[in-house]
């Protein structure tokens, strides 16, 4: 989580960060309300609670953390690693069975009861990455069970309602990836608009923090591909929840820094937390694929991937290398992330956020530190061999100083990834059978 700011600082925030003209939208007066407001103001903060905003939204979402426990495992099922070679009978979630995704988006949803492995890819938080892995594990486990196809999806999604609300849980497992919401905004700035305006420059584009900030927080809050919601307690809880959540029910501009409804945000929180049946953390990826892989009994080499898409890389697009420009958050910019209307605005995202990561302490705890730590252990060893290997041996259309070595229409090779890890995975099954 972001550091705590100072009471000094509290009681003084700069006129800017409470300014309408950064975020001035016009609404239907009866969705901006403000007469149910809760407003967690710098006085209640320090009076009330004793607690800035950061360390007031960590003890607010601890209370909706909870262990991530597979009901169709027990704490006896054993660790796997990359060479384990037994069938295994299919798991819940293992279906053969489709669904018919168009009725996913109607208002009834009467046909649709989607079932596999299901992943709500959420914009910048490693999603694309997992996804991979997503897959990864759904081949793997149909081929160690013997079935043709384990049904899975891996998609960014318009609205996770539409297309998981009514999801067959005997059937399915759905995850989804969170990321702390001042980094996740960054990045998708970042992205949309610092790299995409780079003109293959290497040194980042030098804007200043007013722009920045009416970007994030004005011009950016589309549901495929913003940096903030539309007054909906944050960008990721808005993305991943099951329910509708109606714009600027949870905080509007014209008074920046309250929580509108914040009982509702708080029961969305509680509520997704409850929906999902594992969440992801960017900041404690290992922790959360190795939790990952050990309710779901799977193996070390069905976990691993090679990494891409990283600040400083360089992707392939319409015939050029592209540079992933490296975030750089100036001094203005790490105060407003500080600020009463950046915690106010994105409230139930923090909620969330601490949540989760209180949640993977649980789950760890629950599984055992000494089995989790050999599990990381074997993890480790795995991606650094993965690593160290596949960067060499799968071409990429771009060199790590962004010179286009081949035109392609499939900027990142995933299949040759996945044949690569296979391979490794293969040489340690034949060194350990020989041996």
């Amino acid at each position: 989580m972001l550091a705590c700011y100072v009471v000094g600082y509290i009681k003084e925030v700069q006129p800017e960060f409470r300014s309408a003209r950064i975020i001035s939208h016009k609404n239907d007066t009866a969705t901006r309300n403000t007469t149910d407001a809760i407003r967690i103001s710098p006085h209640d903060v320090v009076t009330a609670t004793a607690m800035p905003w950061a360390a007031r939204c960590i003890h607010h979402g601890k209370r909706y953390a909870r262990v991530f426990w597979n009901a169709h495992l027990n704490d006896t099922t054993p660790t796997t690693t990359a060479t384990d070679q037994i069938i295994h009978s299919p798991p819940h979630w293992c279906t053969q069975d489709t669904y018919d995704r168009v009725s996913c988006k109607n208002d009834t949803q009467v046909l649709c009861e989607p079932k596999g492995l299901l992943f709500v890819k959420t914009p910048k938080t490693g999603s694309t990455t997992l996804a991979r892995v997503v897959k990864r594990i759904a081949q793997n486990v149909a081929k160690r069970s013997n079935v043709d196809v384990c049904q899975h999806r891996e998609n960014h999604v318009d609205g996770a309602g539409l297309w998981y609300r009514n999801r067959n849980p005997q059937h399915s497992f759905l995850m989804a990836s969170i990321r702390d919401p001042a980094k996740r905004a960054m990045s998708r700035f970042d992205w949309s608009y610092v790299t995409r305006h780079s003109h293959n420059s290497s040194a980042p584009i030098q804007l200043e923090d007013d722009f920045i900030q009416d970007y994030i927080m004005r011009k950016s809050t589309n549901v495929p591909t913003g940096c903030t919601s539309k007054g909906q307690g944050g960008y990721q809880l808005n993305y991943i929840t099951m329910s509708f959540i109606p714009e600027w029910s949870a905080w509007n501009p014209d008074n920046p820094t309250q929580v509108k409804n914040s009982e509702h945000v708080e029961g969305h929180v509680q509520q997704a937390m409850m929906d999902y049946d594992f969440m992801l953390l960017n900041e404690r990826m290992d922790d959360s694929l190795v939790i990952l892989q050990l309710l779901l009994g799977l193996q070390a080499g069905d976990i691993v991937s090679l990494s891409y898409n990283v600040g400083g890389s360089y992707r392939y697009e319409h015939g050029n290398c592209k540079q992933l420009i490296k975030s750089v958050v100036s001094p203005g910019m790490q105060e407003f992330f500080q600020s009463d209307l950046w915690y106010a605005s994105n409230y139930g995202d923090y909620l969330l956020y601490a949540a989760v990561n209180a949640s993977l302490d649980l789950t760890i705890d629950r599984i055992g530190r000494e089995r989790f730590d050999t599990a990381m252990q074997e993890f480790k060893r795995m991606e650094a061999k993965v690593n160290q290997i596949c960067s060499q041996r799968v071409p990429f259309p771009c060199s790590a100083t962004g010179t286009v070595l081949f035109h392609t229409d499939h900027p990142i090779p995933h299949d040759k990834i996945a044949q690569c890890i296979d391979n490794i995975v293969q040489q340690e099954v034949n060194e350990a059978v020989s041996s």
